[in-house]
């Protein structure tokens, strides 16, 4: 038997169901179901070309659901669900490379004292050279002062070779050009120390955040059995927090 359509009738009928599911029966395949434009439940075991991206019920021959396909997603859906599983890969990836850093930070710091020690040493270090820098820039100005005090009196001379005035005043550019170069550096190295400020700012302030987080699960942590008591505790094992 080739049942096309059935009314909402006569599935409700017992009698009236019984050649579609002998026809079920005789190897013809589950019942189908759908809902056709006005809403209303149509089955049958072929189904209409314009409602096959609707989804439908598969039902046998008692009338049990034994199969519920969903209708097909739209472009819309798709792309939604797509933007969805990429947001969710790339915050598990940042979690994870979280994870890692909370691991650094706890096994190069063991308390906050270490951070500002560390902080302290960058800096000095930095101070260091623009200190060494600040004395050249001095011992540059006071050179280009001699050479355009030895300018000025070549030029007051008529005697002086015009190649010697010359030499004197591509010294001055020279030295000129250098004081430039040291003062840039001395900016650089400035901005390298709001760098590492910035950076251990960041630092003590992730260290504060671990420290606390792991707090708030220690107290959220189940109480230790009574054979665990005895059992001493491994510090070498400290979770990294993620946020």
């Amino acid at each position: 038997m080739q049942l096309k359509h059935l009314s909402p009738l006569l599935l409700t009928g017992a009698v009236l169901l019984q050649p579609v599911f002998a026809a079920t029966q005789a190897g013809q395949g589950q019942i189908k179901c759908w809902q056709n434009d006005d809403g209303v439940r149509e089955c049958g075991n072929v189904i209409p070309p314009q409602y096959t991206q609707q989804g439908y019920k598969e039902v046998n021959s008692q009338g049990t659901t034994v199969r519920k396909v969903e209708r097909a997603k739209t472009a819309e859906e798709l792309a939604e669900e797509k933007r969805k599983q990429e947001a969710a890969q790339l915050a598990e990836r940042n979690r994870k490379e979280q994870e890692e850093k909370d691991r650094a930070l706890l096994l190069q710091f063991s308390k906050e004292d270490d951070i500002e020690s560390d902080r302290k040493a960058k800096l000095n270090t930095i101070d260091a050279a623009m200190s060494s820098i600040d004395s050249y820039i001095a011992s540059l100005n006071k050179n280009l002062k001699d050479l355009e005090k030895s300018l000025e009196e070549s030029l007051k001379n008529p005697a002086t070779p015009p190649a010697q005035i010359a030499a004197t005043k591509r010294n001055i550019e020279n030295v000129k050009q250098r004081i430039r170069t040291s003062q840039g550096t001395i900016e650089n190295k400035q901005r390298e120390k709001d760098e590492v400020n910035t950076r251990y700012d960041g630092y003590l302030k992730r260290y504060k955040e671990v420290l606390e987080e792991q707090t708030k699960q220690e107290k959220k942590a189940p109480a230790p059995k009574a054979g665990d008591k005895d059992k001493a505790p491994d510090e070498t094992k400290r979770p990294a927090v993620v946020h």
